[in-house]
């Protein structure tokens, strides 16, 4: 069965074999031989003051992972960039929406394309491969 294709998103070969992936990935899931641990990912997301753009970002990426079958598999806490350093070594990665913090011990992701628009699938990319790791 083809896989069900927005109006609004254009189809690519890209498009398509990544939709593919997902169908395998998420098949894998339901029939418990994944390889993915049950742990859940502790995803940080970090902006100025802990609120406002952290709050655009995390909404993206909500519903990214729940549309990549990870409902329920993840947490998300938000926090000012003063906190982030210290905070990012309890977490298994964090997005910021402004500069990168410094000194971190967790993988970084950009979050800024979920404010502008712009790069965002390389956003998107770079969380679901987090997540499955």
């Amino acid at each position: 069965m083809p896989p069900f294709i927005p109006a609004h998103r254009p189809i690519t070969l890209l498009w398509l074999i990544g939709s593919r992936a997902h169908e395998r990935r998420r098949a894998a899931r339901t029939e418990g031989s994944s390889s993915m641990s049950d742990k859940k990912k502790r995803i940080l997301i970090a902006c100025g003051s802990g609120i406002v753009t952290s709050t655009i970002a995390r909404k993206k990426i909500e519903e990214l992972l729940d549309a990549h079958g990870y409902k329920g598999r993840y947490e998300i806490a938000q926090v000012p960039l003063s906190t982030a350093a210290e905070k990012s070594k309890s977490c298994d990665f964090m997005v910021a929406t402004a500069i990168h913090p410094s000194e971190l011990s967790c993988p970084f992701v950009d979050g800024a394309p979920y404010l502008t628009g712009t790069g965002e699938n390389t956003a998107n990319e770079q969380i679901l491969r987090l997540m499955e790791q």
